[in-house]
């Protein structure tokens, strides 16, 4: 639908006006009339209202030498505006129009509007409003659909962008130190939901983004060494009576029950020392369940004598976690001033 502007008559102020002008103009003399005044102005600016110019948003025309024109419209304040505006649309000098919803002025008439899709270079909302389509919450481009981005994707010309997004926000795995997502996670790299990467220790594995570890892997036990007190628990000598050699000869003994039954293996002894190193296997191909289980792992450390009865040396009883598969080292005290080290390997 296409609405025009009325065009309006004359006005007493205009009238009289233009009287003064031809009053003036026929005096006789032969210089052509200055600028018309209307309502107070001196510049040719049609003014309706109080005699100022118009503001600088506002196009003005000058006043023809016959009569005072509005090449737009009348606004409501009386001032003679350019027309091509939705709010005060028109031409012609008629009076200012506001454009119906849905309207757009076009040279000063009111016309539909086209869709969005039509006219919009960002992207439109289901009410049919035209965005710029930059936002992450309206995302759009060429008079598409607006979409809403994922969060912490943002919106690059027009376009969902999870490549500029953090791993974090966007990784359905982990996250390595460079920002990698590892989507589906794995044994060395596991981890849900943007988390970092991390390795499954031994005897675990990555299940869903989790490492889990598993109770039926095989393992041994490895004795490397131990620190032994200077003298018995007596505070006597190990071995007395043995020259200037009076240290002792320890052997470790250790235990684990498998389904009830105890599995038992012994390394040693080392001699003449209050540091025996063993690095040998002591039992050797259990299931991690056995190791993990309330009992734990029992050892012993004894003197041994080749005359006499064998001295203890120190014993205790250590209850691994799946943390210690992991470990290069386990040191625990084991008795009286001794201190035991050893390590659980894969089988």
């Amino acid at each position: 639908m296409v609405r025009r502007g009325t065009r309006r008559r004359g006005r007493p102020t205009v009238v009289a006006a233009w009287l003064l002008l031809l009053a003036t103009g026929c005096g006789g003399g032969s210089t052509p009339p200055g600028p018309v005044v209307v309502d107070g102005s001196t510049d040719g600016t049609v003014d309706r209202s109080d005699g100022r110019a118009d503001a600088a948003t506002d196009a003005t025309v000058d006043a023809p030498p016959d009569a005072p024109r509005c090449d737009g419209c009348w606004n409501e304040t009386g001032r003679c505006v350019s027309g091509d505006r939705d709010d005060a649309c028109g031409v012609g000098g008629g009076t200012c129009l506001r454009c119906a919803d849905g309207e757009r002025c076009r040279a000063g008439v009111c016309v539909a509007a086209p869709p969005c899709a039509e006219r919009c270079g960002g992207c439109c909302t289901e009410e049919g409003a035209c965005l710029e389509g930059s936002s992450p919450a309206a995302c759009g481009q060429g008079g598409a659909t607006c979409i809403e981005c994922p969060t912490g994707v943002p919106c690059v010309d027009g376009v969902c962008d999870p490549a500029g997004a953090p791993c974090a926000s966007t990784c359905r795995g982990c996250c390595t130190e460079t920002g990698e997502c590892i989507d589906p996670p794995n044994d060395a790299a596991c981890g849900s939901a943007g988390a970092t990467c991390l390795p499954c220790g031994g005897g675990s594995s990555c299940v869903d983004g989790s490492c889990q570890f598993d109770e039926t892997s095989r393992w041994d036990v490895t004795a490397l060494e131990a620190t032994v007190p200077r003298m018995d628990p007596d505070g006597e000598d190990w071995d007395p009576g043995w020259g200037s050699v009076r240290r002792p000869d320890v052997a470790l003994r250790a235990s684990v029950f498998v389904g009830g039954t105890a599995v038992e293996g012994e390394v040693g002894p080392d001699d003449d020392t209050f540091t025996p190193m063993w690095n040998e296997v002591v039992l050797r191909n259990l299931p991690a369940s056995a190791l993990l289980g309330r009992d734990g792992i029992g050892f012993a450390l004894r003197d041994v004598d080749p005359l006499n009865p064998d001295d203890p040396v120190g014993s205790c009883v250590y209850v691994p976690t799946p943390e210690d598969f992991d470990a290069r080292r386990i040191e625990t005290p084991c008795g009286d001033g001794v201190t035991l080290v050893f390590r659980i390997e894969p089988h």
